[in-house]
């Protein structure tokens, strides 16, 4: 039916387990806010290719008319380029979120 295509970027295992090192929801948090980021020229790419009605593979009236896979063959360089790096970013940021946190509850504690 459609091409399988594979994406290897290095460095997302120590990313991973930095993500794991944050409460869940931080690191959903930091995960979606980085794919916001990176993915929108993707989607902006396909709201110009597509068509009025989604035929992404056709129907049985109409033949195929594929925009969302053009638009990540545009954009994918750009969005792996700058992936590892807006997660690490973030990763730190939520990471020192949570130290302040940590350290003024502390002090809060010991008054």
């Amino acid at each position: 039916m459609g091409e399988v295509f594979k994406v290897h970027v290095e460095g997302l295992a120590e990313l991973e387990t930095k993500l794991r090192e944050l409460p869940d929801a931080t690191a959903k948090n930091v995960l979606r806010r980085v794919a916001r980021k990176r993915l929108e020229p993707v989607a902006q790419r396909a709201r110009e290719l597509a068509p009025v009605h989604m035929q992404e593979f056709g129907t049985v009236h109409n033949g195929p008319h594929p925009f969302l896979r053009p638009a990540w063959d545009a954009e994918k360089d750009k969005v792996l380029a700058g992936l590892k790096d807006d997660l690490w970013a973030e990763i730190e940021k939520a990471a020192k979120r949570i130290a302040r946190k940590a350290a003024k509850a502390a002090a809060e504690a010991g008054d």
